[in-house]
């Protein structure tokens, strides 16, 4: 996803851009600044044959293949412009998300034809974002932060101007095994100094998350880098490139738990926070023969018969 962040001058509330990427050839983009996720609210998670729906009042959706994540509801009022770019699954998650109407929202679809990469969202994207901030985020991700505070940072960076003023700002997150990931080497003020891909001697034990923030120097750095070896254009060796012509890259250190939601097991445990976060409600029926215990949610429509229920769970 890719969520603007620029504030101009005029009063609407379109301060910023949301794009959510997810892994396959399919991401997803919104627009508007302040976004606030899943640590902020409320959720259930339930697994079905191709998408997977989070209820919380509104609905977050996922893609069942990479769980794509469009982060509307907990920041619905802050996003009221949405584009998606969609890939190999858009009928699942135009029929899923619509016009955005359910959501109080905009929502432009915008296609990507052939998974080429992270930074190719990015190109096809620029006639929705325009030059403004943006944030992308990699819809396989959940995580406990929300990201009010990350851009709020970035913009508070940028207000005070100057040389160091960053041009991006990326998500970081303490790991056992760097080795599995993309790590980034930091210096002690905070910026970033090189990007490294599953490296043999990692250089920290910061991985990259999939969350990044960007003003608009990213269109010329997605422009001028090539393919990588596997025909892609890498969001990472746009970063890298801002890097080597002297920008400014900060970084924040994610608070709470980060879980990629592409596996089975991860999206279990995913599965299990969420629901760790639910607030009981009935908006069923029970009957007096039944007792319920701990978290639990029963949907509309959903009827609870001599039986004993212990949450956390979501019935409906």
């Amino acid at each position: 996803m890719i969520v603007r962040s620029g504030r101009p001058a005029c009063t609407c509330a379109r301060r910023a851009s949301f794009i959510a990427v997810s892994t396959a050839s399919e991401p997803l983009e919104q627009r508007n600044t302040r976004l606030s996720f899943i640590g902020d609210s409320e959720c259930s998670l339930s697994v079905s044959t191709s998408v997977i729906s989070v209820e919380n009042g509104s609905k977050l959706l996922y893609d069942s293949s990479v769980v794509t994540c469009l982060a509307i509801a907990s920041a619905i009022s802050l996003l009221p412009e949405i584009g998606i770019i969609v890939g190999d699954t858009r009928r699942e998650i135009m029929s899923a998300v619509g016009d955005g109407a359910q959501f109080g929202v905009r929502v432009t679809y915008i296609p990507q034809d052939q998974p080429l990469g992270l930074a190719h969202c990015v190109l096809i994207a620029h006639e929705f974002l325009g030059d403004e901030d943006f944030v992308m985020y990699l819809g396989d991700n959940m995580l406990e932060q929300g990201l009010e505070g990350f851009v709020n940072e970035f913009e508070s960076a940028r207000a005070k101007g100057g040389a160091a003023a960053p041009t991006a700002q990326i998500l970081l997150c303490h790991v056992d095994d760097p080795r599995q990931f993309g790590v980034a080497e930091v210096t002690k003020e905070g910026h970033v100094k090189r990007l490294v891909e599953k490296p043999k001697d990692p250089p920290s034990d910061l991985a990259l998350v999939g969350v990044y923030l960007f003003d608009k120097t990213i269109n010329e750095a997605v422009r001028a880098i090539k393919p990588s070896k596997r025909g892609e254009l890498e969001i990472t060796d746009a970063i890298q490139w801002l890097i080597e012509q002297g920008k400014t890259v900060r970084h924040e250190v994610l608070r709470g738990w980060w879980i990629d939601t592409g596996k089975k097991d991860p999206l279990l445990e995913c599965n299990r926070l969420v629901l760790e976060v639910l607030e009981p409600r009935n908006e069923g029926s029970v009957d007096a023969s039944s007792q319920i215990e701990g978290r639990v949610v029963i949907m509309k429509g959903a009827k609870i018969v001599n039986s004993r229920v212990r949450g956390p769970v979501v019935i409906g």
